[in-house]
Parts: C-alpha cells; structure tokens; sequence
C-alpha cells in the first residue's frame, strides 16, 4: 500500500508497479509528482534497449514479408 506522506515510500510503490507493467500513476499532492516522476521516468539504458528495438524491428520490415517454411 502506497504510503502518501511518504514520498520516499509512495516512489518505491510506484516503481514496484512500474516492474508489473503500469505505465504511471496517480497523484494526490504535488509533493508526490517527483516521487511519480522518478519512478516512471526510463533510464537511459532502457531508452537505448528501446530504440535497439525500434531499429531492429526498421530493419526487419525493410526486407519485406517472409514466409516461414515448415
């Protein structure tokens, strides 16, 4: 449970639900946005990872469609 006047706790909350997938979170006190903030913010190594991705996946449909042969 998210602890609201504890902004240190309230972030550790919201990176737990950032590892199950959230995407952000709700706010009740602009004391908390930075805790927010931090906890969703990508680091730059998943921003890297994601446009290694992006990149990859270019590549890929720059080849066109593939058949798979069984």
């Amino acid at each position: 449970m998210a602890d609201y006047s504890d902004p240190a706790a309230y972030q550790k909350s919201a990176e737990r639900a950032r590892r199950f997938g959230f995407s952000g979170g709700t706010c009740v006190h602009p004391g908390l946005v930075q805790a927010l903030n931090e906890a969703f913010t990508p680091s730059a190594d998943d921003v890297a990872y994601a446009r290694k991705l992006i990149a990859a996946d270019e590549k890929s449909r720059s080849r066109g469609p593939r058949l798979l042969h069984r």
